[in-house]
C-alpha cells in the first residue's frame, strides 16, 4: 500500500507543483540589539585615539609594554587589573601601542555588558530586556568607563554572568552553570581589580534582600537556595576557576610576571580603606551617579516601588537589595573612583526597565476613554515645554558667569528666572488638563515620557562631555585628574626634533626627569634611548630634555646645562579649585560645565632642545 501511494505521487505533473518564492525574513529583535550594539561601538570609538592616557591608564599600559620589551626604560609597575593586563598584552603585541589600543578591550567589555540583559530575558521578558539594554546603551557612566581601561566595567559583566549562572544552576541543577558561576565569581573576586570583593558583598546583600522581601510562605525560595548550595559542583568548579586565572595571570602560559597582578588588585583594595583617591570629594561615586543618571534614579525608584508593591520577580527584588548596599558601601569606602558609579548604575537600569515598560503600556482607565496616541502627545507637550525652561536657565547661568554676581543674579537674569517659573506654572497646568481630559493614569504617562525623553537626552550629552569633549577639563567630576590634550603636541614635537637629530623618528637620546609610570611617560614610549631621571646636573649637554616647570620659574628659564638650550613648555594638568564655585555658579555649572574661574594648569613639563640641534645659534637660544 505504501508503495502504491509513492507511486501515485511520482507520477504528478511538475507543472502543477507551484513554486513557493523565497522570502527574507529579520526578526525585529535581533535587529534591534544589531543597532545597539553598532551605536556603542561607535559612541565608544569616536575619537578614542586622539584623547591621551592618564597617569592611571597609562601606569597600566606601561606595565603590559615594559613586559613585553624587557629592554624599555623604565621600572616595571605592577598591574592592579589581571584580565585587562593579559588583553592588553595580546592586542598591543598584535596591533601595536596607540592610545586606543589599551582600551579596546575594556570598550568590547561595555559592548557585552549591553548585552547582558537577554541573559535575564526569561526573567524580565524581551521588552524589558531590551529596555535595559538601550538604557545601558545610552548611560552615561558606562560610556564614560568603557572608553578608559576602567576595571568597574569588566566587574559588572563578570557580577552579572555570575548571577546568571547561579540562576540557571538553581533552575536546572546543571553542573556546567556552576562550574561557570564559579570561574566568573572568582574572575569578578580578583579578576578585574580589587573593588570586585565590594561588589559581590553587593551581591549578597541584594540576595538576602530578595529572600527576605518575596513572597514565600511555604520557604520554597529558601529551600531552593540551600539546595542550590547544597548540590554546587564547589571541587571541579574551584579547579577549572583556579586554572583560569593562572592561565589569565601568566597571560596564557606567556608570561609569570602577570600572577602579580592579583596581590597588587588587593593590595588597592585594602589601601582604599583608608587613602581617598586625590583630587576625589566625599561619596565620590554616589554622587557621580546622581549628577550623570538622573534618569535612572528617578525611574528606578518608580521601579522599585512597582516592584515591592507587585508580584516581581526574585531577581528585581535582588537590584534593589543591590542599590541599598551600594549606596551604603559608597559612603563609607574612600578610595571609591568617579567610574565606580556604575555600582548603582547597573541594578538601576533593570530597576527602570520596570518603570519604563510600565510608562509605554496600554493606559486603561474605567472612567476615561483614553486613545493610544494621547500620552505621547502629552509626553511631547513636556519635552517641548522642559526645552524652554532649560534655555531659559541656561540663559541665567551665562548672565551669571559674565557679570560676576555676588549672591544675588544680575538684573539681565531677572526676566528669564520670571520666566522659567512661569514655564513650571505651565506644566502643572497642563498635568491637571490632561488628568481632567483623559485620567490621572494618562497624566502621570505623558508626565514621565516627558522626562524620559528629556533626562535622557541631558544624561547624553554630559556622557559625552565627560569622555569626549570635555575629557581634558577638571570641572567634569568624571574626570578628577585628566591628563591634557597638549601632551599629543609633546609627542609630535619630539618626533620632529629626533628627525632633525638623527634621521630617524624615535632614535635620539631623550633624558626625562618624571615618574617612569605617567601619562609623560607613556607619551615618550616610542623613544626606546630614553632615559629616565631624579635630576640633571651642569654638565649635561643632550640633544633634549624634559624636566617640570616648578612654580619659581614662571618663564621657563633655561637651568644650568652644559650648553644652550631651546625650551617650550606644555601643560601635563589641569586643576580647578571646586570651592570657587558660588551659589549661582552651580546653575551654569551643572547644566554646562562652565563656571566663572575658569581651570589652571596644574603641572607643566617643559622640553628642553640644545641649540644646535633645533637649528639656533647658541647666542639667540630663548625660550
Amino acid at each position: 500500500m505504501a508503495d502504491q501511494e509513492f507511486v501515485q505521487s511520482a507520477e504528478v505533473p511538475l507543472d502543477a507543483v507551484q513554486a513557493v518564492p523565497f522570502r527574507l525574513a529579520v526578526s525585529v529583535e535581533p535587529l534591534l540589539y544589531a543597532i545597539l550594539l553598532i551605536v556603542g561601538l561607535v559612541l565608544r570609538l569616536a575619537e578614542l585615539g586622539t584623547i591621551v592616557l592618564t597617569d592611571r591608564e597609562a601606569h597600566e599600559a606601561l606595565a603590559v609594554l615594559r613586559t613585553m620589551s624587557e629592554t624599555h626604560p623604565g621600572s616595571l609597575p605592577i598591574s592592579a587589573q589581571p584580565v585587562v593586563f593579559a588583553a592588553n598584552s595580546l592586542l598591543m603585541t598584535l596591533f601595536g601601542t596607540a592610545n586606543a589600543i589599551p582600551r579596546l578591550a575594556t570598550v568590547f567589555a561595555g559592548l557585552a555588558l549591553i548585552l547582558t540583559p537577554l541573559l535575564f530575558r526569561r526573567w524580565i521578558g524581551g521588552t524589558g530586556a531590551f529596555l535595559a539594554a538601550a538604557l545601558f546603551t545610552l548611560s552615561p557612566v558606562l560610556l564614560a568607563g568603557s572608553r578608559s581601561m576602567s576595571g568597574v566595567v569588566w566587574v559588572m559583566l563578570f557580577a552579572l554572568v555570575t548571577v546568571w549562572s547561579a540562576a540557571r544552576f538553581a533552575e536546572t541543577r546543571w553542573r556546567g552553570y556552576g562550574i561557570i558561576g564559579t570561574v566568573f565569581a572568582g574572575l569578578l573576586l580578583v579578576g578585574a581589580e580589587g573593588q570586585g570583593v565590594l561588589v559581590a558583598i553587593m551581591l549578597m546583600v541584594g540576595l538576602l534582600f530578595a529572600l527576605s522581601t518575596a513572597d514565600d510562605p511555604d520557604r520554597v525560595l529558601r529551600t531552593n537556595v540551600r539546595a542550590a548550595l547544597a548540590g554546587w559542583p564547589w571541587l571541579p568548579g574551584l579547579l577549572v576557576m583556579a586554572l583560569t586565572l593562572f592561565a589569565i595571570g601568566t597571560v596564557f602560559f606567556l608570561k609569570t610576571e602577570g600572577l602579580a597582578t592579583f596581590g597588587e588588585a588587593l593590595g588597592q583594595l585594602v589601601r582604599g580603606l583608608s587613602v581617598r583617591q586625590p583630587n576625589a570629594p566625599f561619596a565620590v561615586p554616589l554622587s557621580t551617579a546622581l549628577l550623570y543618571e538622573p534618569v535612572l534614579w528617578i525611574f528606578g525608584v518608580v521601579g522599585a516601588w512597582l516592584t515591592l508593591r507587585d508580584e516581581a520577580t526574585f531577581f528585581q527584588r535582588m537590584m534593589i537589595g543591590w542599590v541599598i548596599a551600594a549606596v551604603v558601601i559608597g559612603v563609607v569606602y574612600p578610595g571609591a573612583l568617579p567610574s565606580h558609579a556604575l555600582w548603582y548604575t547597573v541594578p538601576l537600569v533593570f530597576l527602570s526597565a520596570v518603570a519604563v515598560e510600565r510608562l509605554f503600556s496600554p493606559v486603561r482607565d474605567q472612567f476615561f476613554s483614553v486613545p493610544a496616541w494621547g500620552p505621547y502627545l502629552y509626553g511631547i507637550a513636556v519635552v517641548a515645554t522642559l526645552s524652554i525652561l532649560g534655555i531659559r536657565l541656561l540663559t541665567v547661568s551665562r548672565s551669571v558667569i559674565a557679570q560676576l554676581p555676588t549672591l544675588v543674579p544680575p538684573n539681565d537674569a531677572v526676566p528669564p528666572l520670571l520666566f522659567s517659573g512661569l514655564t513650571i506654572v505651565l506644566i502643572v497646568i497642563l498635568f491637571f488638563l490632561v488628568g481632567s481630559i483623559w485620567g490621572s493614569k494618562a497624566a502621570w504617562r505623558g508626565l514621565g515620557i516627558g522626562l524620559l525623553v528629556f533626562l535622557s537626552m541631558y544624561s547624553f550629552s554630559s556622557g559625552w562631555r565627560a569622555s569626549v569633549t570635555g575629557i581634558s577639563d577638571p570641572r567634569e567630576p568624571f574626570n578628577i585628574h585628566p591628563a591634557a590634550r597638549n601632551l599629543n603636541l609633546l609627542e609630535r614635537d619630539l618626533r620632529e626634533i629626533s628627525l632633525r637629530a638623527t634621521g630617524m623618528p624615535y632614535d635620539m637620546q631623550l633624558t626625562v626627569a618624571w615618574a617612569d609610570d605617567s601619562a609623560v611617560a607613556w607619551a615618550i614610549r616610542n623613544f626606546d634611548k630614553a632615559e629616565f631621571v631624579s635630576a640633571v646636573g651642569a654638565t649635561f649637554n643632550g640633544p633634549a630634555v624634559l624636566l617640570p616647570r616648578t612654580a619659581a620659574d614662571p618663564k621657563a628659564e633655561q637651568p644650568k646645562l652644559g650648553a644652550a638650550y631651546v625650551g617650550k613648555d606644555y601643560p601635563v594638568t589641569y586643576q580647578f579649585d571646586r570651592s570657587s564655585i558660588a551659589a549661582w555658579d552651580v546653575l551654569g555649572w551643572v547644566y554646562q560645565r562652565d563656571t566663572r574661574a575658569a581651570p589652571t594648569s596644574g603641572e607643566r613639563i617643559v622640553l628642553w632642545v640644545r641649540a644646535d640641534v633645533y637649528g639656533a645659534s647658541p647666542g639667540d637660544a630663548t625660550p
